[in-house]
């Protein structure tokens, strides 16, 4: 089997010649594109889409076929390996293609939320809904779709990022009965990242160091480090550094504290150190980030 590997949200955009601009990490589309991939393909993305009229055929790797007609919700996810084969003319919808990129600002529990969301947990490409479930379906996404319409550039970063999550969490509560039970993490791994979720939200300005995590959930280290790694494709540190980032944009961007006391307030040990740690994450200085427009 040929099939094109890592095909991107871009090549989406260009093949289908999509008028986009926001962003080569997310789109969404109110319409059912006219062209469309005719070749087997593994996506880098994520996409799922509700099915309004019309038909899709996907062909998946195993040879099935599998049919979204209305009422049909679908789903491709970085793992899948499909063909679509046929869409019929006039064929309606709406749906969502996103990146790991474009979720780079989100904590890192928002990834282990995701990680055992429907995006995770269904295991097919194609799942016939329940009439009163596609009723939800329709008008959740008209009424997140409507209001990503209205963003401007400016607001685009931070204000499509929640209403994407908003729309991740709807569904979820929505497909709750259509999941299998396939986790990407065991029990164990999931009870030990939950915690240590809960504890460094409580202590990240105080404790830093990911030893004192490990002594409170009394494991190694080692092996906080590779659970963490393995389900959330990250590190224990970063998610430590990436909630002082966010609790000192919070500072420079809403209070009226200086920098040198939003330094003492992270319990750094000068203004320096915590420029220093500012830039490093960011690529600007704290003063240049206040000012910025």
């Amino acid at each position: 089997m040929n099939k094109k590997k890592g095909y991107s949200i871009q090549e989406v955009i260009e093949y289908r010649k999509l008028n986009w601009f926001h962003s080569n990490d997310f789109i969404y589309l109110k319409e059912v594109p006219i062209n469309f991939e005719s070749f087997w393909i593994q996506p880098e993305y994520c996409c799922f889409a509700i099915i309004h009229s019309g038909k899709v055929v996907i062909e998946n790797e195993t040879g099935g076929l599998e049919t979204a007609e209305k009422g049909s919700f679908i789903l491709f996810k970085p793992s899948s390996t499909y063909k679509i084969l046929e869409i019929l003319p006039g064929t309606t919808g709406a749906g969502i293609l996103f990146n790991r990129n474009f979720l780079v600002s989100f904590s890192e529990d928002v990834f282990y939320l995701l990680h055992n969301s429907f995006i995770n947990t269904l295991s097919a490409h194609v799942i016939g809904l329940q009439a009163a479930d596609y009723s939800k379906l329709t008008v959740l996404f008209a009424q997140v779709f409507e209001l990503l319409t209205t963003l401007t550039p400016h607001q685009w970063n931070y204000s499509a990022k929640g209403l994407f999550l908003t729309l991740v969490n709807e569904t979820d509560g929505i497909l709750q009965h259509y999941k299998s039970n396939r986790l990407f993490a065991n029990a164990e791994e999931q009870q030990l990242i939950s915690s240590f979720l809960h504890l460094s939200s409580v202590h990240f300005i105080q404790h830093r160091e990911v030893a004192f995590y490990a002594g409170k959930l009394h494991v190694s280290v080692g092996h906080l480090h590779r659970t963490i790694k393995k389900v959330l494709n990250t590190t224990p540190i970063n998610i430590l550094h990436k909630s002082v980032l966010q609790e000192a944009k919070q500072l420079l961007a809403f209070s009226n504290k200086n920098i040198s006391e939003i330094a003492d307030m992270l319990q750094f040990g000068s203004v320096h150190s915590f420029s220093k740690f500012f830039k490093k994450h960011t690529g600007v200085s704290p003063s240049h980030y206040v000012n910025a427009d």
